[in-house]
């Protein structure tokens, strides 16, 4: 009887102990690997996130282009296309060493025009021009480093360039500054032409100009509107007649 009771107390304290174990793993194990699972799952997620983040970062392009609006102007504009593909948000210019906190959103393949922005016009001093987005990219200035000299803003020499392919060897040449021929041609020289070479023709400024050339007997070579598109483009427009 004494052999059989004792045994039932170790089977009772066995079962006992087993449901106490299984207490505990519900109570503490169980929820702590619940706690760890979600853990890792945020972890996946937020380094997803960093991904993508990182791959739009990659994915900006922008062009800045800045213009002093005249030869001996305190003020710049700054011109922003995006050619990247994403839309950029950008946040600050920076000129030289001082920040300039701006707040403009520019879609893919869209431009924004910035500024005028005031210069210390200083002789000899240069400006260093850049944007940054709120990814953390920096863009410098596509037109360079400005300097301010003695004559003022060392900006660049616009032209239009001719070559002319056919024959030919006596050409008048007239350029009206704007988009038509109307009143008297900013430039109207006859010149003699040797095929294959190209012709120069400086021009005081950016924008749309009117190109006439024609041979001394026939119909004009070229009769059309070319466009300087700096600082957006080349400080040049090409004739092709």
């Amino acid at each position: 009887m004494h052999t059989t009771g004792i045994s039932s107390r170790r089977g009772t304290s066995t079962i006992l102990g087993t449901l106490i174990f299984v207490g505990i793993m519900f109570t503490a194990v169980i929820p702590m690997m619940l706690v760890m699972r979600q853990a890792d799952t945020l972890h996946e997620l937020r380094r997803h996130e960093l991904d993508i983040l990182d791959q739009e970062k990659a994915m900006e392009s922008l062009y800045l282009y800045v213009c002093p609006e005249g030869q001996d102007s305190p003020n710049v504009d700054v011109t922003i296309v995006n050619k990247g593909e994403v839309l950029v948000h950008v946040v600050n210019i920076w000129i030289n060493d001082t920040q300039v906190p701006v707040d403009v959103n520019i879609p893919y393949l869209s431009g924004e025009e910035l500024g005028p922005y005031e210069l210390d016009r200083v002789e000899g001093r240069e400006y260093d021009i850049r944007a940054t987005t709120d990814r953390g990219n920096v863009f410098p200035s596509e037109t360079g480093i400005l300097h301010y000299g003695e004559d003022g803003w060392d900006i660049e020499v616009f032209s239009i360039r001719i070559l002319v392919s056919r024959r030919t060897w006596n050409l008048h040449i007239q350029v009206w500054i704007g988009g038509s021929d109307e009143g008297d041609p900013y430039y109207d020289q006859r010149i003699r032409w040797r095929t294959g070479i190209a012709y120069e023709i400086i021009v005081p400024q950016q924008g749309d100009y009117y190109v006439k050339i024609t041979r001394r007997w026939g119909a004009p070579l070229f009769d059309d509107m070319v466009t300087i598109e700096w600082p957006q483009g080349e400080p040049w427009a090409w004739v092709f007649a």
